[in-house]
């Protein structure tokens, strides 16, 4: 992956449009796969009812972390999607998908029925649309997706209803709907989903 990153940046940066030297982001990725390789590492020394017991902690910053970012953050492609710091931007949705998986997970789990009733299916529903709402309001909906699709599966595997499983995708796809005929959607946006098909 450095090799291709190197030769993807080195032409580039010969003609002066990015770097003066071609290493740049070589040297940026290696920073990410060392920070990477430590995370993993501190992760893997944890046991995982310490991650069940920290899962409000870490919901509660992802959310505190997300609400400013529609007012504070910076401007790509329309969107306010990361805080700049320094020579890093920093993604607060990134965070918010581990942070709501723990908690869903935090959740599903105090209950040891074999059936998801329904109150716990709309609470859990509850839980991921907090950040599901505010990373909508970035706009950023590819992480407001992931997130959804994440926690439906999750309140499946839980044994949730079919039926709520289907009246809850039937609900987003009107959302999704009147989200474009609206206007809510930009047009880039739309062509990303296009370009699939």
């Amino acid at each position: 992956g450095l090799f291709v990153i190197y030769s993807a940046s080195q032409s580039k940066s010969a003609i002066g449009a990015l770097q003066p030297y071609g290493f740049y982001f070589v040297t940026r990725q290696e920073l990410f796969l060392g920070g990477g390789v430590v995370v993993m590492a501190l992760v893997m020394g944890r046991e995982y009812d310490w991650f069940n017991d920290q899962s409000r902690i870490g919901y509660a910053v992802a959310l505190s972390m997300l609400a400013p970012v529609a007012l504070l953050g910076k401007v790509s492609n329309g969107a306010n999607l990361s805080f700049s710091i320094g020579a890093f931007n920093l993604q607060p949705s990134e965070f918010a998908k581990f942070a709501v998986l723990l908690q869903m997970g935090n959740f599903l789990s105090n209950d040891k029925r074999e059936v998801l009733h329904k109150d716990r299916f709309i609470r859990g529903l509850l839980v991921v649309g907090a950040p599901v709402v505010l990373i909508i309001a970035q706009p950023d909906l590819g992480s407001a997706s992931v997130l959804v699709v994440m926690a439906v599966g999750m309140m499946l595997v839980a044994g949730a209803r079919f039926r709520d499983i289907l009246r809850i995708t039937l609900l987003s796809v009107v959302t999704v709907g009147v989200a474009v005929v609206t206007g809510f959607v930009n047009t880039y946006q739309l062509k990303r989903f296009s370009a699939f098909f």
